[in-house]
């Protein structure tokens, strides 16, 4: 039906054209030459403007021009030929003029048409809302995210100020920005994504993102606001804020669970363990009874072990633990470690190997610590590597020292060094010859707390080098 309307339309356009050209032709047939030829042409010519058809100037030009010859030649003044001519060439020229004129101001203003719509549909299909104030906060445009998000019409708000949707204090800080910034012309928004709320037309607020830029309308200063609904976000964020500090205070339970617990298993194992060394140094407890003794005392000393294990766990992920740097000598550390080990190597039928590179031997920071690291790695060493060697090595390079266990054991597969760091986390290997699998992520976390980074080289059947760097200052006393 609209279609049919709309070729109706259009054709009695048409007549509507052909009827004033042959008026305009008749008309000019019955004036003298040189009054007004041309002229009633050049009306309809601009009006062409608004035709709905693109090249109707250049059609209506092109008849004017026809028309024109007509006039002349059929008219009854007579005029010579030179005179004729150039009558009718400088209304042609004045014809066409105008016709070019009229397309290219169509076709601009058609351009300027398109981007204004182009930049409507984008405004009106945003998922964010956006606002378009004057320099005194009335609303100039109000896209239909806004109305989903404050309830408001367009229809209610353009032409209102903007501070309608915020509730205060954001209210009278909006009318105080803006006033400044007339006066200075200091920018404090401006350019800035900031959280404020806003107010929706049944009262309730809500938080949201507001970003303002400026832009020069004409020379009218507009802003234009995106602004943001986040809710969801703020409802996500208060979520895993409570679910943090549920799991910090569960932490903390824990933590103070295993002070008591190992408190309350460690007064009554010293007294075994206590009696159990008394007994074995008795000289007149029957052989028979040595034996189970020794059980217990290594059952016991396992016991304490374990205890003393989850206990620095502990302060490391309740973050109680703290560096005790103090000066010492590494090169007596290095040895002291290497004695230990080159006997239980020897016990075991192991090669104990020992590569000391160091020039500054008298350092400052935790050497109880990097005592720890190392009689961890190179326990771990020894217990699963059954044949081969066991290799310290420790080098220096300027004040960085590095320091590598190496070992000939049945190496770890992939998988399970993804994991080896973690709590109560074993390799294949740990699993069968026992452990509680603390020590490692103990001596990781330690080595980190001194600033350094503990890093594994591995494969099954080829052992593994557990390596970390400690950045060591010279001892204050040198």
């Amino acid at each position: 039906m609209a279609q049919q309307l709309n070729k109706t339309r259009k054709v009695l356009l048409i007549a509507a054209i052909a009827a004033l050209l042959l008026g305009m032709l008749a008309w000019d047939l019955n004036l003298p030459p040189g009054v007004i030829h041309g002229m009633p042409y050049v009306v309809l010519i601009s009006v062409s403007y608004w035709m709905p058809w693109r090249a109707a100037p250049a059609v209506l030009a092109a008849i004017a021009t026809l028309l024109v010859a007509i006039g002349y030649v059929y008219s009854d003044a007579r005029v010579d030929n030179a005179a004729l001519a150039l009558n009718i060439g400088l209304e042609t020229a004045v014809l066409w003029v105008t016709a070019f004129l009229v397309m290219r101001y169509r076709a601009s203003s058609r351009s300027l048409e398109d981007r204004e719509q182009r930049l409507r549909a984008l405004i009106a299909t945003a998922v964010d809302g956006v606002i378009i104030i004057d320099d005194a906060g009335t609303v100039q445009d109000y896209n239909p995210a806004c109305e989903r998000l404050f309830g408001y019409p367009a229809s209610d708000i353009v032409g209102r100020n903007v501070k309608v949707l915020m509730p205060p204090p954001y209210r009278d800080e909006h009318d105080q920005y803006l006033q400044h910034y007339r006066t200075t012309g200091l920018k404090r928004i401006i350019g800035v994504g900031r959280e404020v709320e806003g107010r929706r037309k049944d009262g309730s607020t809500f938080p949201m993102e507001l970003s303002v830029g400026e832009a020069l309308a004409g020379s009218e200063q507009v802003f234009v606001g995106i602004i943001r609904d986040i809710t969801a976000r703020k409802a996500g964020e208060q979520s895993l804020r409570i679910a943090k500090e549920q799991a910090e205070s569960a932490n903390r339970a824990k933590s103070l669970f295993l002070a008591n617990m190992s408190h309350e298993i460690r007064t009554p194992m010293n007294a075994v363990l206590g009696y159990t060394q008394l007994l074995e140094t008795d000289p007149e407890l029957p052989t028979p009874y040595r034996r189970p003794l020794r059980a217990i005392s290594a059952a016991g000393g396992h016991l304490m072990s374990l205890i003393d294990d989850i206990l620095d766990l502990s302060k490391i992920e309740e973050g109680a633990m703290e560096l005790q740097p103090r000066d010492f000598d590494l090169g007596d550390l290095v040895e002291g470690v290497s004695q230990i080990f080159r006997m239980r190597c020897e016990q075991k039928g192991l090669t104990w190997q020992s590569e000391t590179e160091i020039e500054d031997r008298a350092v400052r920071g935790d050497d109880r610590k990097i005592r720890q690291v190392l009689i961890n790695l190179l326990g771990n060493a020894v217990k699963f590597t059954d044949h081969g060697e066991v290799c310290l090595q420790v080098t220096q390079r300027g004040s960085n020292y590095r320091f590598r266990v190496r070992d000939t054991g049945a190496g770890i597969s992939k998988a399970a060094r993804a994991r080896i760091f973690e709590p109560f986390q074993q390799a294949e290997e740990g699993n069968a010859k026992g452990g509680t699998g603390l020590g490692l992520a103990i001596t990781k976390r330690q080595v980190e707390l001194m600033s350094g980074k503990l890093m594994l080289e591995s494969a099954p059947g080829e052992g593994a080098c557990f390596a970390f760097e400690l950045a060591l200052a010279a001892a204050e006393g040198t």
